[in-house]
């Protein structure tokens, strides 16, 4: 690995003081791709710099692991709204005036996060002078799906059916509550699940039809309405005695206080950066299976590019299943092979794929010469891939083989796996739109 990258300094750190209010936060730029970055915005009035400089980190690992061509960033609104005297849409007026500068030259390119909405990001985008064009997409599925993948993959490493999973879940949210949904609807039991008003606990297993009509009548309070389990502290969650763990919420959720008492021989994370540092390699070292954040729920930045080249739901979802999981299924062979950390073989894949970003590649002259050297690179399959890819983009209401042989373009700049895999998906699959 590049020693640069051993480095968890960011490059840039912006501070952002508006005229009227004052200082109201920050944007993080860790490794810029071509000058440029992408992440969320998280709003919290004790969002500090170093979160979001992890987090930065976590979406530049992200960006390069789906090798897109893009660096990661983040930021931070560091504001309490009654201390400023002002309501949340000024607040979001005077963010997206502060960070203008970094927009239009294509530094930062902002999305929501904890804390934040589409709404908060339609203002801040507004006041930028770069206005949100077209319909906005909901990615909260395929990040509910990576996640399941992953432990579906776990759960085949070691031999676990899902009728005998049993597992927690931190966060109830929109991408937790699909996930749950996915889980229990293979036969996986939730014996606890928390949010940010406590948390429900019962060894039978919890009934996630109710839990989710409860959500829809009193939100994070469901806690108190559902009468069939009991309510524990919130940090006594992770400590159940169960095959799985899911951090769906707050940073450090795992620390010095509880790391000891974990009994999970898995833990997948919707949630970044649920580790405060160190922890995650001690569990590690106790032989628990953790898949690290910017792998497991990288399916939501993954659909939201599909869905910007012209693809829908369900090709986003044919390249989860049928790509992502056997990028999954190579990470934890070659970590067992190897007897190292599943971070550690996906870490190298993703600065692999990030130096590939910064290399000058000479194109060859001529049309004739430059299909020879596709076929002589990427073979046969891999020349029709391209011709697909440009005549979808042109006619994005193809259907059939040639878009399915779009969609394995894009899986192949997506989710560099082996070669050979992806040369082996099948051009006429059951699980494409059609």
């Amino acid at each position: 690995m590049d020693s640069d990258f051993d480095d968890d300094r960011p490059q840039k750190v912006v501070e952002l003081i508006d005229d009227l209010l004052g200082r109201i936060g920050f944007v993080i730029i860790d490794r810029p791709v071509n000058g440029s970055t992408a992440g969320g915005i998280r709003y919290s009035s004790d969002v500090t710099e170093d979160e979001v400089a992890r987090l930065a980190r976590v979406m530049t690992l992200k960006w390069a692991f789906l090798n897109l061509a893009m660096g990661g960033g983040k930021a931070g609104i560091q504001a309490d709204l009654e201390q400023l005297g002002c309501d949340r849409a000024s607040l979001m007026k005077a963010f997206g005036r502060s960070i203008a500068p970094l927009v239009k030259d294509h530094s930062f390119y902002p999305g929501v996060d904890l804390g934040t909405n589409m709404e908060d990001l339609e203002i801040i985008m507004r006041e930028a002078g770069s206005p949100l064009e077209g319909g906005q997409v909901d990615s909260s599925f395929c990040t509910a799906l990576t996640v399941f993948e992953t432990i579906r993959q776990l759960n085949g490493l070691l031999s676990i059916k899902f009728n005998d999973l049993l597992f927690v879940l931190e966060g109830f949210g929109k991408v937790g509550s699909e996930l749950a949904v996915l889980l229990c609807n293979q036969g996986a039991r939730m014996v606890g699940v928390s949010t940010q008003f406590g948390a429900l606990y019962s060894e039978s297993g919890l009934d996630i039809s109710e839990l989710i009509l409860l959500k829809k009548s009193y939100g994070d309070r469901l806690i108190e309405h559902y009468r069939h389990a009991d309510v524990i502290p919130l940090e006594a969650l992770f400590e159940k005695p169960v095959d799985l763990i899911i951090p769906g919420a707050r940073p450090n959720a795992i620390n010095e206080n509880n790391v000891d008492q974990i009994k999970a021989r898995m833990i997948v994370p919707i949630a970044n950066i649920p580790f405060a540092p160190q922890t995650e390699g001690r569990l590690a070292d106790r032989g628990v299976l953790i898949v690290p954040d910017f792998v497991a729920n990288c399916g939501g930045i993954l659909a939201s590019g599909m869905y910007g080249q012209g693809f829908n739901l369900q090709d986003a979802r044919f390249v989860i299943e049928n790509v992502y999981a056997q990028v999954i299924e190579e990470i934890l062979m070659s970590a067992k092979k190897q007897q190292r950390s599943i971070r550690e073989i996906a870490e190298s894949v993703a600065w692999r794929n990030y130096n590939s970003f910064h290399e000058v590649v000479l194109k060859p002259k001529g049309a004739p010469i430059r299909v020879i050297g596709l076929i002589s690179t990427h073979g046969l399959t891999g020349l029709v891939r391209r011709i697909a890819w440009r005549i979808f983009q042109r006619y994005p209401s193809i259907q059939g083989a040639l878009r399915h042989a779009a969609i394995g373009r894009y899986a192949e700049m997506g989710l560099e796996v082996t070669r050979d895999r992806i040369a082996g998906m099948s051009l006429t699959g059951d699980n494409v739109s059609t």
